[in-house]
């Protein structure tokens, strides 16, 4: 792969994380929250310049006004945390341009084989966070939200594969709990309770067999969770 090969593919690979973003907010599609911001600025003001995004430069007046003058936002107004935005440099908001779903179509058609699927397996459970579907062996799909945080831990152990701390996963969920001064044990407490939430799920909704989701769901005691083999 040449330099501008491989350049051209950084673009697709960031369009596609911005992408992800925006289906994760569902109807609000304005404003989404990216990490990685850091190592990616070169591409990002790529992006800026090409009229595909703006990058919030201020996102501590975003985090805490934006909601008050503009519900049309990708992150829910209880997910704005504003010491995420002052603690986390790599965290900014880029408010997404009319011109971003022409630009995308444009790089998917020259990278038609790479699209991130979002379908996620074990065993007989079946997570497609494209279609906003979960389905348990052959039955009806049932749809889902895809950024409630039952449907986000259960994405965080099926792409994770081995041990996750009650932290990392607090971070992954925005949970509340994961700033200075919390306890451990206050981490641990607010990720079981998600958990919890999870495993209802799966028995009265998805109707999975409760023995194959104690396989699934390994809880390592005073560190976190993993996925079954």
């Amino acid at each position: 792969m040449t330099p501008e090969e491989k350049y051209e593919k950084d673009i697709w690979d960031i369009l596609q994380k911005i992408k992800l973003q925006i289906l994760r907010g569902e109807k609000y599609k304005l404003l989404v929250k990216h990490r990685g911001y850091l190592n990616e600025k070169d591409l990002i003001q790529k992006l800026e310049d090409e009229d595909v995004v703006k990058i919030i430069e201020n996102s501590f007046k975003y985090a805490s006004l934006y909601h008050l003058n503009n519900p049309a936002t990708a992150i829910p107004l209880k997910a704005i945390n504003v010491l995420d935005y002052i603690e986390t440099p790599d965290v900014i908001f880029l408010k997404i341009l009319p011109e971003f779903d022409k630009f995308y179509k444009k790089y998917k058609q020259k990278f038609p084989n790479t699209i991130n699927r979002r379908i996620l397996k074990y065993k007989s459970l079946k997570l497609d966070l494209d279609k906003g579907e979960i389905r348990y062996r052959e039955r009806k799909p049932i749809s889902i939200q895809p950024n409630s945080n039952n449907i986000r831990f259960l994405e965080v152990l099926l792409r994770t594969k081995s041990i996750v701390g009650y932290r990392d996963i607090a971070k992954k969920l925005n949970l509340s709990l994961r700033y200075k001064g919390v306890t451990d044990e206050e981490v641990a407490q607010q990720v079981n309770s998600t958990k919890r939430e999870l495993v209802d799920f799966l028995k009265e909704v998805v109707r999975m067999e409760v023995d194959e989701i104690s396989e699934m769901i390994i809880n390592i005691k005073k560190i976190g969770y993993k996925l079954g083999s």
